[in-house]
Order: structure tokens, then sequence, then C-alpha cells
């Protein structure tokens, strides 16, 4: 964990967010969205800012701008100015630090793509962490989308997924993934359901659409307080039973909070009413939205418990219940396997999967909205892929890199850090699991 009074020449910071020119010269601004309002910054920090790549040390930054300036004074005079922005910026979260650089990881290309289609939702669903609503100005056209699917097919993809928004908003939505299905990729649509009719469940058919429907409330009275004024549940029923009755074998996807926790046992029970195959509890990030929502979180000693409600659904139903997120891996007794400090952290994003938002960045998951990526507009998707700052940087995180009870873990060698989406979320990307309750490195962690 880096001690902010005593930055260590040889560490690497890394500034993962975009850097703008404010209008006015020798003016930049920047922000993540931890910040009420965006931070500006003079010519000389914007520099430094740029050379926060992940990879060069901090003394070499320092040199770096003692020779762009030679006439600011030398180290003496420059190097505390450059630790004292670099400090600031850290306590804001805009400076990720590690011991070691960002060094490209070899990779393969991705097995799946999230494809965020359209950022235009009909709902406005409180834990949204995309924020959808309106359509974004900048989406990819028809053409651009048609394109990007064939290379993405020539490039190894077997799989896409889309989502939004709601994907189903889109005009071209079919035209897009008849073309996906015809490269011989895999279709899935993350939806809310309430625009599908017979026809459109019956069109999903025909591309052998694997569909998740977001149903976060057995009832009205706790589905609309997700999605204020909208009263949206019915259709999102009759949606659910067209997909059914279609023949689609249906994931429900449910983002667990502190408003529908006491609903989980009956919307379980709803899933296998309606006749759908899968149940997927979903954990609340409070982002997007869902920032302006925090307490919609659950503490983690009652999430413990729903999971282990779940856990032991799974042996009286016919439901394929899909695990929050780690569970599954605390059995027996304490994880007997050996830590490997240079293991990579247990997310899939960048290597096994990336996900394109609406404008066409590529990002690790759509978690990460917001931080400076590269875009398929200006560069070709394999370029991207191999080529991305973020993607490389994400792609060297090590469980050495890990600080706070993640660290100290018994669990570590068998997790790996999971999901840092939480983490992100919070401001602590490298902190111990914000979402896990095992944190605390006792038996008690287990599952029963």
């Amino acid at each position: 964990m880096l001690i902010l009074n005593n930055l260590n020449d040889n560490d690497f910071p890394y500034f993962p967010y975009p850097l703008q020119e404010s209008g006015n010269e020798d003016d930049y601004i920047t922000t993540n969205h931890l910040m009420a309002r965006p931070i500006r910054l003079n010519r000389q920090a914007a520099e430094v800012l740029r050379l926060a790549d992940g990879v060069t040390q901090l003394s070499d930054i320092i040199g770096h701008i003692v020779e762009l300036y030679p006439d600011a004074g030398g180290s003496e005079v420059i190097k505390p100015g450059v630790l004292e922005l670099l400090r600031i910026l850290t306590e804001r979260e805009l400076i990720w630090w590690r011991g070691v650089p960002a060094l490209p990881v070899p990779v393969q290309p991705p097995q799946s793509i999230f494809w965020e289609i359209t950022a235009a939702c009909n709902l406005r669903c409180l834990h949204c962490v995309v924020g959808a609503g309106p359509k974004l100005e900048e989406e990819l056209s028809t053409s651009k989308c048609l394109e990007l699917a064939e290379e993405l097919a020539a490039f190894g993809v077997k799989n896409i997924a889309f989502s939004g928004g709601e994907p189903l908003l889109r005009p071209d939505f079919f035209t897009i993934a008849e073309k996906v299905r015809e490269l011989g990729m895999g279709v899935q649509v993350a939806t809310n359901g309430t625009l599908i009719t017979p026809q459109i469940a019956h069109h999903l058919m025909n591309l052998d659409a694997d569909v998740q429907v977001s149903l976060d409330g057995s009832r009205p009275e706790i589905y609309d307080i997700l999605r204020p004024g909208q009263k949206a549940f019915t259709k999102c029923i009759e949606g659910i039973q067209a997909l059914v009755a279609e023949g689609h074998q249906v994931t429900i996807g449910t983002v667990l909070s502190s408003i529908n926790i006491k609903d989980i046992p009956e919307i379980v029970a709803l899933t296998e009413r309606l006749g759908a195959t899968a149940f997927r509890l979903i954990p609340f990030v409070p982002k997007g939205r869902g920032q302006l929502h925090k307490d919609m979180e659950v503490p983690l000693a009652q999430v413990k418990e729903i999971v282990q409600y779940l856990h032991d659904m799974r042996e009286r139903t016919r439901l394929q219940i899909s695990p929050l997120e780690f569970e599954d891996m605390l059995d027996g007794s304490l994880c007997p396997d050996p830590l490997v400090p240079e293991m990579p952290l247990k997310c899939g994003g960048a290597v096994e999967y990336g996900t394109i938002t609406p404008a066409g960045e590529v990002l690790t998951c759509h978690f990460f909205e917001g931080v400076r990526a590269d875009n398929i507009r200006s560069a070709s998707f394999r370029d991207v892929w191999y080529r991305s700052r973020f993607l490389n940087y994400f792609r060297s995180l090590r469980v050495s890199d890990l600080h706070g009870n993640c660290s100290a873990c018994t669990w570590l060698p068998r997790c790996a850090g999971s999901c840092r989406a939480v983490n992100y979320a919070k401001g602590d990307l490298f902190g111990g699991n914000k979402s896990c309750w095992a944190s605390q490195n006792t038996t008690e962690a287990r599952l029963k």
C-alpha cells in the first residue's frame, strides 16, 4: 500500500482518466466518478500526468520534467512540486500506484464481447451502473456496427452479448444481431423485458439467442420502487412469458439491494413459476445512478445469508442458480493452496472477454466506464485489444498488488482477489475485496 508521505522514486504511478483541454490556454481538466467537480491543472501538471503511464518510474518522470523545463530551477525545485501534485491526485483516487511496471501481457483474442449497443433505455433503474437513459449522439452507426461484427468474427470472438441501455430500443438491433449470427458467433441479449412481444420473442428464437431479463422484485410494490414512476412490472412479466412460450431458456437477473433482499425467495419462486431456466443474483455496485443510492447496498453479513439460502436452494429447485461471485470457492476447510504472488487477479476482463461501449470505447467491463479508453473509431479492434494502455494495465495486475484484508487472507490463493468492480466504484482498487465476507480470514467465512 502506498504511503502518501513517503512516495518511492522506484514506484510506477498510473493516471487512468481522460485529460482534456478546458478551452483556456495552458489549462486542462480531469475528473473521475468519485469527484463532485473536475479539477483544473496547468500545462506542467498535465505533462506529469501524461508520463504517469504505469510503465515509467517516478524518478524518470521527474527527470523528464526537469529536462522539459530547464529554467525552472532543476530537480531541487521541481521534485517537491511533482510529489505534491501526485499526493493530491492520489488522495482523490486519480493516480494508482504499483511497485512494478505494467508491462504488456500476452493474450489470445477474447472469447466473448459484451457490446453495449446503445445508451438509450426506456427505464431509469436506481441501480443502473451506466446511468442509461437518452441515446448518445456519438453511438456507432449501423454500418460501423456491421463492420465491427465482421472484424470481431475474423479476430476469433465466439460470442456477442448485447446490452445497453436497452438493446431492443435500437431500430437496427436485429440487423446487427442477424449479422453476428450469420458470421457464426453466438448471440446473447440482456434486456429489461418490457419491449418483448411474441413477435420479438420469435425473432430472438430465430437467432438462437440466450436471453437474460432483469427482474428485481416479485411484485409491483418492490419492482417499481427501483424504477420510480414507470410501473413496468406487468410489461416485464409479459415479456418473460412471451419468451418462455416461444421456447427460450430464460435467465432472470436480479440486482441484490436493501430494497429487495427480503423478496429474493419470492423472486426465485416467481422465476420458477414463469418457466425460466436460470436465476442469477447480481451484486449492487455504487456507480452510475447507483452512486446516488448507496443506501441500497446490503451489509456483507446479510449478503452471506442470502447466498447461503441460494446455495441450499440448488438442491431443491430445477433452476440453475449462478453464484453471486466467488462463494463456490468457499467450501471445505481453509484453503490449502499455496499463494503465488505473481498469480493474476481472478477477473476475465481484458483476457477472456472485453466490453464495447455505445460510443466505441473498449474496456475490461462496463463498471470501468469513465477511464481513458481506446476507441474502435480510431483503430481496429485487434490493435486496441493488444495495444490499449488500460487493458494492458489491467492484465498486468497480480495478487501481490493487493493490500488490506485480501493480502492476509488464506482464501486469496483460490479467489485471487476476485472482481474489483465495487472496489473501483468506492475508490480502493487494490484494497480488500469490498464484496467479500471472507476477508477476515476465518473459517466462519465458509458456506455450510
